[in-house]
């Protein structure tokens, strides 16, 4: 049985490797973008997919969308329940939340192979289970999971007053006044966030609206002022679009 891995996360793809070899997989390929994913899918022979969603570059399911007909079995791995609805479309055969349960990851597998050995081919039944948790589609995301790549910590999203960028590193900076550090770049939370009530202000900068106070234009330059007086300039390239936020 051939398996293929989508992930950026070095941690996770460890655990899904280690899983994969002690049920006798073949990993044909393991993947941390879109751009090399797209260049693998469409000429490897693929059994079983194990399969983050957002990654830095994109979404996957704008490129598993491409496929007629999905010619091997997914089992969804993220850290964000917002997809699930999408993934029950998609006939995945199940859908884990990061951090991952081991005894979950098992049994999925498991229920692959089982499948995989009675001849079944590709007509993969969906996780029933996994479909009746997420059947009602979440209105938000309520926490979010974040990786250092030495560990991953959830946060409350309604927590979360700014995020900042540091190089290819994000910075998470909370209403209580700390911060923790995300290994992924601003853009990926940019494109996750985007329905969440955060929006782009600043090259560096990702702001949470439910925080923001006021807004303060000097000599040409505007400037975001977050409810504990901390202000963040607003780019030029990005007023237009934070002004249509919130007046039009």
């Amino acid at each position: 049985m051939k398996a293929y891995i989508i992930e950026d996360d070095p941690i996770t793809v460890e655990v899904l490797k280690n899983e994969l070899i002690k049920l006798e997989f073949e990993i044909v390929g393991v993947a941390d973008s879109i751009a090399q994913v797209r260049k693998d899918l469409f000429k490897l022979k693929i059994d079983l997919c194990l399969a983050d969603i957002q990654l830095a570059d994109g979404n996957i399911f704008e490129l598993l969308d491409e496929f007629p007909k999905i010619p091997f079995a997914i089992i969804f791995i993220t850290a964000y329940e917002k997809f699930a609805i999408k993934a029950i479309k998609l006939s995945a055969i199940d859908y884990i939340l990061k951090p991952i349960d081991y005894h979950e990851l098992q049994e999925a597998l498991e229920n692959f192979i089982q499948s995989h050995t009675e001849g079944q081919n590709t007509d993969y039944k969906p996780n029933i289970s996994m479909a009746s948790n997420y059947y009602l589609e979440r209105k938000s995301i309520q926490k979010i999971l974040i990786s250092n790549n030495y560990k991953y910590e959830s946060l409350p999203l309604k927590e979360v007053m700014y995020i900042s960028s540091s190089g290819s590193y994000s910075i998470f900076n909370l209403s209580n006044g700390s911060s923790t550090m995300s290994s992924k770049p601003l853009q990926y939370y940019e494109k996750l966030l985007q329905d969440e009530g955060f929006i782009r202000i600043h090259n560096q900068h990702i702001v949470n609206v439910q925080f923001i106070k006021g807004i303060i234009r000097k000599n040409n330059l505007t400037m975001v002022q977050l409810y504990n007086n901390e202000t963040l300039p607003v780019s030029r390239f990005k007023k237009k679009d934070f002004m249509k936020y919130f007046f039009y």
